[in-house]
């Protein structure tokens, strides 16, 4: 039986370049998967007479980063950041730090995290083009978006003439700004530790440690973050907004949020990546990469 699900496309576009099909690698080891132009196939398990599946090997199919957890107990999936985290023995599994019920526990074996089939289907709903058939998950490449008509520059907003308000605003992000240039240069990790630990950060974790020595308690990853705040357009932006993008060939509707950085004025950010560069740089948001993954910006 061939049930559709939905779906994710496998072309990523990165300065210019486009690169056909999908690949990805797990941090932290040498195991590196390309996936050709065309479909690849994740084999279902029988455990106690219920379908499994390696939700690793899919995520990285899929062109998720991975990454066990230092006590090897649980598999953290993701893209800039963790958006996924399931545990051995454990019948929950986390979503953008929202715990989701599974039908049964998901259970590590070897290198591997077998979940069943039927969590994978609700969890990655909306994010992986696949279907089930002949004792397979097939992943396929998403046939693509529309063409998307060219967004309208970035641009400061000048500070208003009144006190207070915003000029208030502009001052907390001027001063989390001039923190944020002290680490410039600090490496990226993926689903890295507290920072006085690992000396390391990931795209929300270097602005949940920004924000938080302003007195701002943000949530741990992207997509939780994005759903703090106003949002802000393009032409209002101000030093200290934070600016979330989509990470190309990951999402079937381009608008899951897999980034985030703090925008820094004059058509600037700074932010914890593992492109272009490896780790906290300063990046011009008017990029052809960048202002094509923009979804939104939002301010405190």
């Amino acid at each position: 039986m061939r049930r559709a699900i939905s779906a994710i496309s496998c072309l990523m576009i990165f300065g210019g370049l486009v690169l056909g099909g999908c690949s990805w690698t797990e941090r932290g080891s040498d195991r590196m998967h390309s996936m050709e132009t065309g479909h690849s196939a994740v084999e279902v398990t029988n455990v106690s007479g219920a379908p499994y599946a390696d939700v690793g090997k899919m995520a990285g199919l899929i062109g998720f980063q991975t990454k066990w957890s230092a006590d090897g107990k649980k598999l953290l999936i993701g893209d800039h950041d963790v958006v996924y985290v399931f545990e051995h023995r454990s019948g929950k599994a986390n979503k953008a730090e929202r715990e989701v019920e599974m039908p049964a526990a998901a259970i590590k074996r070897g290198t591997t995290m077998l979940v069943p089939v039927a969590a994978i289907q609700q969890l990655f709903q909306g994010e992986a083009q696949y279907e089930t058939d002949n004792g397979q998950i097939i992943i396929s490449p998403y046939p693509g978006q529309q063409t998307k008509k060219k967004a309208a520059g970035f641009e400061d907003a000048p500070l208003a003439s009144s006190k207070g308000g915003f000029r208030a605003l502009a001052v907390n992000g001027s001063s989390i700004i001039s923190n944020a240039k002290a680490y410039l240069g600090v490496p990226y990790e993926f689903g890295t530790g507290e920072y006085a630990d690992s000396k390391r950060f990931d795209c929300s974790s270097f602005v949940q440690f920004l924000y938080e020595k302003q007195g701002y308690q943000l949530p741990r990853t992207a997509r939780a973050q994005a759903e703090s705040g106003t949002k802000v357009s393009r032409s209002e932006l101000r030093p200290g907004d934070l600016m979330f993008y989509y990470v190309p060939g990951r999402f079937k509707n381009d608008k899951e949020v897999g980034h985030v950085g703090i925008y820094m004025g004059d058509q600037q950010m700074i932010h914890s990546s593992p492109l272009p560069d490896d780790g906290v740089q300063i990046t011009d948001i008017n990029k052809q990469y960048w202002a094509d993954t923009f979804l939104f910006a939002k301010r405190l």
